[in-house]
């Protein structure tokens, strides 16, 4: 496991696939943890997964902060585990993105939550369904990520927020058990020129994803100051729709 060679890693990481075997867990995720710094490696660890994802997730969320690269690790075992329907495993992780650490959650959660929700997504459930046709254990779980939501609401306004940390958050805005009402307002706030384009884009695909009924008159509202970076990122949203594409051109027309 601890071979300097990255080849000879990458040729273990795959290998260790093949076994049905906890051993083979514990060895994927010892890969990953000693190796978190090396994607392609991550990668490997990833592929090879598929047999044991609860205990290489177990193994990696409870071993501390995880890096960007863990993250997206931790993302596709949480989707791994939503095929396998293995409610046990899935608790474990989402509890533990749904605790704070000294009353802050961490960047690495609110990227992990927003991939579950969009792992959810994909299936065609949201949240609230999937809650509700869980076993009381994954209930408390998901029950528990209210605070990840209410924190998300206040750091996309935070301007000392790192970049990264509001683009998590953002993702996060409106998709929580008990949304609010005034969500895609609260996002639609971010679509001004003092906001940064990358700012501006992820609030665009979030807004994209909520689909509320005046999502049109939220992207063409300030027409005029989007810039170039976002205003096609907006037509890739309103081209589909009829009524929405309308609204486009007579907009567009007014300048």
């Amino acid at each position: 496991l601890g071979d300097p060679d990255p080849q000879v890693r990458l040729q273990l990481a795959f290998s260790l696939g093949a076994w049905n075997d906890t051993r083979a867990a514990e060895a994927l995720a010892k890969i990953a943890l000693q190796h978190s710094d090396d994607p392609l490696t991550i990668a490997a660890v990833m592929s090879s997964s598929t047999r044991m994802p609860g205990q290489i997730l177990e193994r990696i969320i409870t071993a501390g902060t995880p890096n960007v690269v863990q993250a997206a690790l931790i993302e596709n075992l949480l989707r791994l585990l939503l095929q396998a329907e293995d409610e046990p495993s899935i608790a474990i992780g989402v509890g533990h993105v749904a605790a704070p650490d000294d009353g802050r959650y961490a960047d690495w959660k609110f990227q992990v939550l927003a991939g579950f929700l969009d792992a959810l997504e994909y299936q065609g459930s949201s949240l609230l369904q999937f809650r509700d046709e869980s076993d009381s254990s994954l209930q408390s779980a998901i029950d528990a990520t209210a605070g990840v939501f209410e924190a998300a609401r206040k750091v996309i306004v935070d301007p000392r927020s790192s970049s990264a940390r509001r683009v998590q958050a953002i993702r996060l805005i409106g998709r929580g058990l008990e949304p609010r009402s005034d969500d895609p307002e609260r996002l639609a706030e971010l679509l001004v020129p003092q906001t940064s384009a990358e700012l501006q884009l992820a609030v665009v695909d979030a807004l994209g994803t909520l689909r509320p009924m005046n999502l049109p008159e939220i992207y063409l509202q300030r027409w005029k100051q989007h810039g170039p970076t976002v205003r096609p990122q907006i037509l890739n949203y309103l081209w589909g729709n009829e009524q929405w594409t309308l609204q486009l051109l007579a907009q567009v027309a007014e300048g």
